[in-house]
């Protein structure tokens, strides 16, 4: 498995100081690739397994749920960060009546 260092890249790629259109046009670009190619795979084995340096086994199938479970958590994070702008900028009003958080 290829070594990653998502918290490092923040920094090291500059994230916060790119424009967000172009980010999210690059983001569709390459999901649209990724999802061509995982349809073009002919009866893949989801239970091939490969050993993680850190010491476990992750299954094919795992990392697939996993690609689409960080996908989940990132769209998670931007609404938090819109219910906090929301809320913010709402006040002196409350959101309450739309239920907890």
């Amino acid at each position: 498995m290829p070594h990653i260092d998502p918290q490092g890249w923040v920094t090291v790629r500059d994230y916060n100081s790119r424009e967000l259109g172009s980010l999210l046009d690059d983001f569709v670009a390459e999901r649209k690739r990724s999802v061509a190619w995982l349809r073009s795979l002919e009866s893949p084995s989801w239970d091939n397994v490969n050993h993680h340096p850190a010491g476990f086994e992750i299954r094919a199938g795992d990392m697939l749920a996993a690609w689409v479970d960080h996908d989940l958590l990132h769209i998670r994070q931007l609404t938090d960060l819109r219910h906090e702008l929301l809320v913010a900028r709402s006040a002196p009003y409350l959101t309450i009546y739309a239920g907890e958080w």
